[in-house]
């Protein structure tokens, strides 16, 4: 599936960066030969379509936190989730997140680290 998971359902600009295309991100990385493409989000609650899970992996330079607040309805019905999640500040703070405020975030949503 071509889709960005995100805190909401929209189409916006993806970044590349070249020649390492495996290190795109929703959020501009600010380096040179940087383009986009478009992609649509999704999150993960509709994705999921209220089906529970056991382990969700995120690394997603610095999206972490728009894809956690898009699967409050799946953290409530995966009451034993396990979630893997990358935990780059500097990938945070492009995307916006104060790095504490993502940790606080995953506090509040019942994991620990």
């Amino acid at each position: 599936m071509n889709k960005a998971a995100s805190d909401r359902l929209a189409t916006v600009p993806f970044f590349l960066c070249e020649p390492n295309d495996v290190q795109g991100s929703l959020f501009p990385t600010l380096r040179a030969h940087e383009s986009t493409v478009p992609v649509e989000t999704i999150t993960i609650d509709e994705f999921l379509a209220g089906q529970p899970v056991d382990v969700v992996k995120m690394d997603i330079e610095g999206g972490e936190p728009y894809a956690l607040e898009g699967m409050k309805k799946t953290l409530c019905q995966s009451k034993d989730m396990v979630l893997f999640v990358e935990f780059n500040p500097g990938c945070l703070r492009q995307a916006g997140v104060k790095p504490e405020d993502f940790l606080a975030q995953l506090e509040k949503a019942g994991f620990e680290y």
